[in-house]
């Protein structure tokens, strides 16, 4: 399953929903929050959907290797099927 709501989220990662609260709006601690579009989107006007996926590849190079996960979020955009020809 690509994308899991909040709840389902917390429970795959082990975190609660405030841990993906934050990482979605930043924090001094976090050099890089997740980008909407991308790690999250809206689904409702209080309900958000994660991108499960780039959110493990975030978790495992954000700190040692963003290049590796800018890769992955390109190659992530150009699997929509608005990029494809």
């Amino acid at each position: 399953m690509k994308y899991m709501n909040s709840v389902a989220t917390a429970a795959h990662f082990g975190l609660s929903k405030n841990t993906l609260k934050v990482w979605r709006n930043g924090s001094a601690k976090i050099k890089a929050s997740l980008i909407e579009g991308v790690h999250w989107v809206k689904s409702g006007e209080r309900s958000v959907l994660y991108n499960v996926p780039l959110l493990e590849d975030w978790l495992a190079n954000r700190k040692t290797n963003p290049e590796a996960h800018q890769r992955a979020i390109d190659a992530h955009r150009q699997s929509l099927p608005s990029n494809q020809l």
